[in-house]
């Protein structure tokens, strides 16, 4: 994936995630998983561009996808980077806990579609909606294709 700017003007609403229709979801809550197939590539792409600060693009993802996840597991989750003492993110929104675990899911993400894309097996695909076409035997060294709230 290549790094771009990222540009929200007439970015159109997420008509589709997986295989549900926009106006069928109300919201994509993450409990303790969020897997690749929740997200669309598109999303993937904006929300993990190197050497360019990408919070924009998180927060407007959060907000296309109506995404959100359990607080408790996800403060849980980010404790151990090290990046945040547990206060600090007990203080935060939920909409910035979100935020937080969006952006580090679509790292993971990257790294395994980078992985795919060598592989041949996405290079074509605008996303990966079906688990299925992924041979058994690709085994990334980097990245996974689900992303937990542990």
């Amino acid at each position: 994936m290549t790094s771009r700017e990222w540009n929200a003007q007439g970015c159109p609403p997420v008509t589709t995630v997986g295989d549900i229709p926009a106006e069928a979801r109300s919201g994509l809550h993450i409990d303790s998983e969020l897997f690749i197939t929740d997200i669309p590539r598109e999303c993937v792409a904006d929300c993990s561009t190197g050497g360019v600060d990408a919070y924009p693009a998180v927060s407007e993802w959060v907000d296309r996808l109506d995404f959100s996840v359990n607080r408790e597991n996800a403060i849980d989750c980010l404790e151990p980077y090290g990046a945040w003492e547990r206060e600090e993110l007990e203080a935060e929104s939920d909409r910035e806990i979100a935020i937080k675990i969006l952006w580090l899911a679509c790292g993971n993400f990257s790294e395994w579609y980078t992985e795919a894309d060598a592989a041949g097996i996405t290079e074509d695909m605008e996303g990966i909606t079906d688990l299925s076409v992924v041979p058994e035997d690709f085994q990334p060294k980097c990245g996974f294709d689900v992303f937990c709230l542990e």
